[in-house]
């Protein structure tokens, strides 16, 4: 297990720090005069030349740049129930999904294993041109905890109802607030008490530049349990930063780094996390997620995400809005 941490540290550097020659401008090629204009030795006949008019792609919206069934945003491989605390993408998008997961635990100096798998549907669906709402439901759960005492389940999961606004669109960056209620529908799986849990956090989106994004977020995650005794209230922070590469139209990488901190411990969690992406550049799209805990109270060795992807209504796979620009010519003495 330490090798496969350190290979994913390692794989983390590569991947911000590989990007810097991509993010960093390379000399302009503005600053070269070309044969053509060297020379150009038009008559001065004292009159003002008439301003040129050409059409060059610009996005008025980041969100833009991604019109089709590429996923987007932070990955996908939650820690806890429900998907609780895990980062979200800023653009909103009319989509539905099937993911398959699992979650292993093992504790060999308590004797303890936990291993989790299900099937969950999400689906979001955009109201107006920046609110979005959106679910999951864990329709297929099985859980096995291996203890002295062994226990099995096997039925339905969570459920997660939840909301985003994006209140900044700008061509280059972008940010939300979103937040969801995690719901104990896991019929059969609580004894006397009923968990309710939900979050709160502001993301951010920064494209540096076709192709490459940057993506942050900060936000609360708490809960509650229902029951004739104590509630036991826990409330946290958490915190997410990560970079998403797309070389080419249907290929992304996507790295990113989970905090969580407060909930259960000073430290609940520090992780890392990777997904890999594709798409038919029309509907469609695939991704295979992994976070894995370096640190902290969480004693998960890796939790694991598949997810198929439709998005619905319009797409546009090479989105670019065409706006005229005018270049002034000046004056001629």
């Amino acid at each position: 297990m330490n090798v496969l941490r350190q290979s994913l540290s390692a794989i983390l550097f590569v991947a911000f720090f590989g990007a810097a020659p991509l993010i960093l401008p390379t000399p302009a090629a503005a600053s070269e005069t070309t044969d053509e204009d060297a020379g150009d030795t038009t008559p001065d006949t004292g009159e003002v030349a008439p301003p040129e008019t050409k059409t060059e792609p610009a996005m008025a919206d980041v969100c833009d740049e991604i019109g089709y069934g590429m996923a987007q945003g932070p990955v996908t491989a939650g820690l806890l129930e429900g998907d609780l605390g895990r980062a979200r993408r800023v653009c909103s998008r009319a989509e539905v999904g099937l993911s398959g997961g699992g979650l292993l635990v093992v504790d060999t100096m308590a004797f303890y294993g936990h291993l989790l798998a299900g099937f969950t549907l999400d689906g979001s669906l955009p109201i107006g041109q920046r609110f979005e709402i959106f679910g999951s439901v864990e329709a297929l759960r099985y859980q096995q905890v291996i203890t002295p005492i062994p226990a099995s389940y096997l039925g339905f999961g969570h459920t997660a109802l939840g909301a985003s606004y994006r209140f900044v669109a700008r061509p280059k960056w972008s940010l939300a607030v979103h937040g969801k209620v995690v719901l104990p529908t896991a019929i059969g799986l609580y004894r006397n008490a009923w968990p309710l849990a939900s979050d709160l956090a502001v993301a951010v989106l920064l494209q540096l530049r076709p192709g490459i994004r940057v993506h942050a977020e900060a936000g609360v995650a708490d809960s509650v349990a229902l029951s004739k005794g104590p509630a036991y209230p826990e409330i946290g922070a958490v915190v997410t930063a990560g970079i998403e590469l797309q070389p080419f139209h249907g290929f992304a990488f996507v790295a990113d780094v989970h905090g969580g901190f407060g909930r259960q411990a000073p430290v609940d969690v520090v992780a890392a996390a990777l997904a890999l992406r594709f798409s038919d550049g029309k509907r469609f799209g695939f991704d295979v997620g992994a976070t894995v805990p370096l640190a902290g109270r969480e004693r998960a060795a890796m939790t694991l995400d598949l997810r198929a992807s439709l998005r619905l209504g319009p797409y546009h796979p090479e989105k670019e809005a065409m706006q005229p620009v005018k270049a002034k010519t000046p004056a001629r003495p």
